[in-house]
């Protein structure tokens, strides 16, 4: 076997053929690979830094993380390809999800197989049919959107002040120390994210608004991507999920995503606003409810999707 061909045997690490590095790189290898799909076996969370970030303290893992884990499998099938043709791999962003639904818990070292099958390929874009199974389990199942760049990211990456913006608003912020007790018992991610959270309104019945900034050290940045640090669809996700669970005064569990389109790439230092509505009187009842969720950066939207959201029992996934 030539070291050409060795290059190219399955399974592969996965740090070969996608973007992602250091903490934000969730999945471990390409295992399987044929023109149009692919699949993913892992032990999650069993080795090196990847998905850490994500478990809470009793080993079990963030649903939204199960997103990025499957767009990353689309992004190795991709790059796989290419490498085959001989060719660069392209970075691939995460811009649309359809109809993602999230079930049951995943924990530290369930042994996990992730698939994804091309639908319509486009230009420039991939829609993928992924999975997510635990044995004959699904845990995750919908459609993704990966747009793809090709050479350097022709991005500006500077923002404004946050501590400036957040200061000029013209509201009264709440502390995020009033509800730091909802967020207790969570993940490495979901902590950076409060700690992000520079104060939240909702005197408005049915919806809750804050104001986010992350800084270059922010977790999420590790490794999406080298060189040019965006913030992943995943974190957009939880933000929304965060403030529904600081409306709602307890921990939620992410059922499902619909109609989510992730349209600006969003840098270091950038202020972020976030703003989800729904139905007060579903929300105080304790029944499952849909949060309507859109994020802007100055007068621009950077993301927009529908959380399906319902109560955990006892506090527990």
């Amino acid at each position: 076997m030539t070291s050409d061909a060795a290059r190219f045997v399955l399974p592969l690490a996965a740090r070969e053929i996608v973007p992602q590095s250091g903490r934000m790189l969730l999945i471990d290898e390409l295992t399987e690979w044929e023109p149009g799909r692919a699949r993913s076996r892992l032990a999650v969370g069993s080795s090196g830094d990847g998905a850490s970030l994500f478990f809470d303290p009793e080993g079990n893992l963030d649903r939204a993380a199960r997103v990025e884990m499957l767009a990353q499998l689309v992004a190795a099938q991709r790059g796989y390809e290419q490498s085959l043709k001989g060719e660069r791999p392209s970075t691939g962003y995460l811009v649309g999800l359809k109809n993602m639904v999230l079930s049951s818990r995943a924990r530290r070292s369930d042994e996990l197989l992730l698939e994804c099958e091309e639908s319509l390929r486009i230009e420039g874009a991939l829609i993928e049919r992924v999975r997510m199974l635990r044995g004959d389990e699904v845990l995750a199942q919908g459609d993704v959107k990966v747009w793809e760049q090709e050479g350097p990211l022709p991005l500006d990456l500077s923002g404004p002040s946050p501590q400036t913006a957040v200061r000029d608003a013209d509201r009264t912020w709440r502390p995020t120390s009033d509800v730091a007790g909802v967020i207790e018992e969570r993940s490495p991610m979901c902590r950076s994210l409060l700690e992000r959270l520079f104060g939240f309104q909702d005197s408005t019945p049915g919806t809750i608004e804050g104001v986010f900034s992350f800084g270059p050290d922010f977790p999420g940045f590790d490794g999406h991507f080298p060189g040019f640090p965006i913030l992943p669809a995943v974190v957009m996700v939880q933000a929304g999920m965060l403030l529904c669970e600081l409306s709602a005064r307890r921990r939620l569990r992410l059922a499902a995503i619909s109609q989510a389109k992730f349209s600006k790439r969003v840098g270091p230092d950038e202020l972020l606003r976030v703003r989800a509505t729904f139905d007060p009187a579903l929300v105080a009842s304790g029944e499952r409810f849909s949060g309507k969720v859109r994020l802007t950066s100055g007068d621009e939207t950077v993301a927009q999707y529908t959380c399906h959201v319902e109560p955990m029992v006892g506090g527990r996934e």
